[in-house]
């Protein structure tokens, strides 16, 4: 590791103890602030002495927060005028923002990086980036000009609450215009440090796994998968319209006349095991972006009103890491709308309904995926704009598909035909690669040096039994 990313490194380390430093004070002016109200459960003195504690730690944290900075003024001298090593203070002097400016861009970044529940996950209340500042709630009013200051340059956003218009419930999170600029600066920082478990606590991850949305890189190219002409035509012009679409709307004018509703929603609709989610993650790979999947279980909620705002965090994550978002089964969200005989539906409508407006407002790309077509509301399907149907595939994208999953160096036998094998089992890309899987397992189990044409067909002959085994439904109590 050269000297420089050294030095970046020990910069974004600093940065992210102030970053501790200013929650640990937060949970100590919370504490004392319930003290305060808790007259009726402890006496004055029990009071005096238990704030008196509190304020010990307060000074503890204030001297190492005073000592950090004084640190990280030190270090920003040896890199100026070039401040490209630490891109916070990079921003600070763009825009001239002061130390509280930049440190409300430093608590949202380091929040949105490690993901944790201290807060919202990668959001923060208005009261609560005040409250990380060391501000009393009597100085929140005069003090809320730093946050309209940073939406002002466009480096911060918010989300309203559904339940109220009070600012100082609205929640924070980095614009992609400043969350852009910090990534951009430290994208190396994921292979210098990948494997360095000592500054695993420091480490800047440009796609933390998130509990609502799980974003990854890509595992598939298009070099990988097979498809059918069709297909690639609609899925080649989709790529078309992401990388150049924006483009040609404003030099034709367009992007004064709509406003929202640019993006891009596909559905990939077809049986199990045909290739849907394998394209999704090509198309992210080809787009050079990340691959954003929903999490349903962290979404779907039973109390009113938490899933809707799960999803409108879903959209604002994929939007924050620029990343293809993809809902597999997607039916299980973007079901028909029901009719209102019960509180639960319209609970589910309304959840629809901020799906729709979540998409239409969302200018990136999004990709359903189902096995049930027309199992979605039709209310969807206006706002998607390919939908691309995947069958399982024909005898001649099957032999495609074996010639693709077994490598060129795996020790082949001359008597394997992938001709005779696409024609004579109809099976799934999915199923071709159990097989496969089989194949290796039962060769090496075997002692075997080479895959056969004989243990191909006996692998791929126990596939087709257990399709048919699936098929079967069960009767009585578990039907």
């Amino acid at each position: 590791m050269n000297n420089n990313n050294e030095l970046k490194i020990k910069y974004f380390e600093k940065c992210n103890q102030i970053s501790h430093l200013l929650e640990k004070r937060f949970r100590i002016f919370k504490r004392m602030d319930e003290i305060r109200t808790d007259s009726e459960t402890i006496d004055d003195t029990e009071q005096d002495t238990n704030i008196k504690r509190y304020q010990k730690h307060l000074e503890k944290v204030n001297s190492k927060l005073t000592n950090t900075e004084r640190e990280l003024e030190e270090m920003i001298k040896t890199m100026e005028p070039d401040l490209a090593m630490a891109p916070f203070d990079k921003l600070a002097k763009e825009y001239n923002l002061c130390k509280e400016e930049k440190y409300i861009i430093i608590a949202l970044f380091f929040q949105g990086v490690r993901g944790e529940n201290r807060f919202r996950n990668a959001t923060i209340s208005c009261r609560d980036l005040l409250a990380l500042l060391g501000y009393y709630p009597w100085q929140f009013i005069d003090k809320i000009q730093l946050i309209k200051n940073l939406i002002q340059h466009q480096l911060i956003n918010y989300r309203r609450p559904f339940d109220g218009n009070n600012i100082f419930d609205y929640e924070f999170y980095l614009a992609s215009k400043a969350l852009s600029q910090i990534i951009d600066e430290t994208n190396w920082l994921a292979e210098d440090t990948e494997n360095n478990t000592e500054q695993s606590d420091s480490i800047i991850k440009t796609a933390p796994k998130n509990k609502i949305l799980i974003i990854r890189a890509p595992l598939l190219s298009f070099d990988q998968i097979v498809l059918n002409e069709v297909q690639r035509h609609d899925i080649e012009q989709a790529i078309f319209q992401m990388e150049k679409g924006k483009r040609l709307l404003s030099e034709w004018g367009f992007d004064q006349t709509i406003k929202y509703g640019k993006g891009l929603t596909m559905l990939f609709y077809g049986p199990p095991g045909t290739g849907k989610t394998a394209t999704a993650e090509a198309i992210a790979q080809r787009l050079n972006k990340k691959i954003g999947i929903a999490n349903y279980a962290q979404i779907l909620d039973k109390w009113f009103g938490n899933a809707e705002k799960r999803i409108v965090k879903v959209f604002e994550e994929a939007k924050i890491f620029n990343c293809v978002l993809v809902f597999d089964e997607a039916d299980a969200l973007f079901g028909q709308r029901l009719n209102e005989s019960h509180a639960t539906d319209r609970t589910y409508n309304y959840m629809t309904n901020v799906l729709m407006q979540e998409i239409e407002q969302f200018d990136g790309l999004v990709i359903l995926t189902t096995n049930r077509e027309l199992a979605m509301d039709p209310a969807f399907e206006r706002r998607i704009l390919f939908k691309i149907k995947f069958d399982v595939p024909k005898a001649e994208e099957r032999a495609k598909i074996w010639r693709t999953l077994i490598p060129p160096n795996a020790p082949i036998s001359d008597d394997v035909d992938f001709n005779e094998l696409g024609r004579r089992f109809q099976l799934t890309g999915g199923r071709i690669k159990n097989v496969i899987i089989s194949v290796v397992f039962q060769c090496g189990f075997l002692g075997l040096e080479k895959i056969t044409m004989d243990i191909l067909v006996k692998c791929a002959q126990r596939e087709l039994a257990t399709i048919k085994r699936e098929s079967i439904k069960p009767i009585g109590f578990l039907n």
